[in-house]
C-alpha cells in the first residue's frame, strides 16, 4: 500500500499512479479486429476512504481499489461496408 511517508499526500492519502493499457490487432482478411484492454497493469493495491465516520456512528472503513482486470473482444464485420 502507498503511504504518506513515501509520497506526496493529500487528505492523508499518498499519491498513486495507475497504469492502464489497450491495443488492437486487425485481421483485414477476416474483417475482424481483436482489441485487448488491461487496467491496473502493475496490480497496485490501493484504498480510498469511505464515508465520513461521524455519519456512521464513528465506524470507519476504506474501499479497496480494483485489482488488475483484462478484457479481450473480437469484432467481426459482415457485408461490403460501402
Amino acid at each position: 500500500m502507498a503511504s504518506c511517508q513515501t509520497g506526496t499526500c493529500q487528505d492523508d492519502r499518498a499519491s498513486l499512479g495507475l497504469l492502464n493499457a489497450r491495443t488492437a490487432y486487425d485481421l483485414p482478411d477476416l474483417g475482424a479486429t481483436a482489441p485487448v484492454l488491461m487496467t491496473n497493469v502493475l496490480n497496485k493495491k490501493w484504498r480510498v476512504p469511505g464515508p465520513d465516520a461521524s455519519s456512521l456512528g464513528g465506524l470507519q472503513y476504506r474501499i479497496t481499489g480494483e485489482p488488475r482486470l483484462w478484457d479481450v473482444t473480437v469484432r467481426k464485420t459482415f457485408g461490403s461496408g460501402a
